[in-house]
């Protein structure tokens, strides 16, 4: 099938979800009661929740960083810049478009090749799974009981995500014996198998450095520990208040695992309709819960938009004028 027919299909696929999301809502929500419910939110928690969330660009560029550490970076600002903008392209672009939107900047920008670069990125997103994964086992445990189809996923993701992190290891470690194996092959497709191999070999050169491994992890942390707080201080502004750690961290688990679906831009519908099924698991009303969710939801998506489309702006006339 075309490459371009198949993207069209994802897309279109993305925004149907979405628009099911939305519409199972609308069936079980009063939507009047959740405005309301916003209306009373204290002003002063939205740029508490906006800057609590950009913080973690910055750490995010520098795990980056660390992670490409092997390449000639011009500048380290490219990072933080195709950060922006991959973001900003998942919140104006569907089915997670932005991912290829940053590959494709930071690709342009380096030098870097476009499957090193995609390697990177689709590394550091298995590595959030990992974390995630931490995060909602810790949150089920801290739960009384938990429901059996979650705990099933949970047993399932588990091994699938360990076992993805042991092939990026394997690769990391010995692909560049593998590449070479395969570029000695008779066959031009092995012989691309082989050098493509090689290029993501190069992208996870810092799993040689034990210095490197503790730095990313610590980032990481840091990165997930700042997204639950983004949770805590939004349930917080709208009165909740009950088990408010273990309600958040349930809450950014499920709604992270549900944007890995394709939806449409900015995860609108596929967003709220997860937050406020976790929600639920704790008996929040749903229009509150659905409050919640527009909250944290507009305080990420609106400032990352605006900053990524004003950086890809500049990209894009700096470009042009040289």
């Amino acid at each position: 099938m075309n490459r371009k027919i198949t993207s069209r299909l994802i897309g279109l696929s993305g925004i149907i979800v979405s628009v099911l999301c939305i519409w199972l809502l609308s069936k079980s929500i009063d939507f009047r009661q959740t405005w309301r419910v916003i209306q009373e939110v204290n002003p002063l928690f939205i740029p508490a929740l906006m800057g609590i969330y950009l913080l973690t660009f910055p750490l995010r560029s520098i795990r980056w960083r660390y992670m490409m550490h092997s390449f000639s970076i011009p500048h380290d600002g490219i990072f933080i810049q195709s950060l922006f903008i991959g973001f900003a392209g998942n919140n104006v672009l569907p089915a997670r478009g932005g991912e290829l939107l940053r590959m494709e900047t930071f690709s342009r920008r380096t030098g870097v090749s476009r499957t090193a670069s995609l390697s990177s990125i689709l590394l550091e997103k298995v590595m959030d799974v990992f974390v995630l994964m931490i995060l909602l086992i810790a949150g089920f445990m801290g739960m009384r009981q938990a429901s059996p189809l979650v705990e099933k996923t949970i047993w399932l993701m588990v091994p699938l995500v360990l076992g993805t992190m042991a092939v990026l290891a394997v690769i990391g470690l010995r692909g560049d014996r593998i590449a070479m194996y395969f570029a000695h092959r008779p066959g031009r497709l092995l012989q691309s198998a082989g050098r493509m191999l090689g290029q993501v070999h190069a992208s996870l050169a810092f799993l040689h450095s034990a210095r490197h491994l503790l730095t990313i992890a610590g980032l990481s942390a840091l990165i997930w520990s700042l997204e639950v707080s983004v949770y805590v201080v939004g349930l917080r502004a709208i009165g909740i208040e009950q088990a408010l750690l273990l309600v958040a961290v349930i809450g950014l688990v499920l709604v992270n695992f549900s944007i890995l679906v394709p939806s449409s831009p900015g995860y609108i519908g596929v967003f709220h309709a997860a937050l406020v099924l976790a929600l639920s698991l704790f008996g929040i009303p749903r229009e509150t819960a659905l409050a919640a969710a527009v909250l944290i939801h507009a305080s990420q998506v609106l400032p990352v938009t605006a900053i990524g489309l004003t950086v890809g702006a500049r990209y894009i006339v700096g470009k042009k004028s040289s």
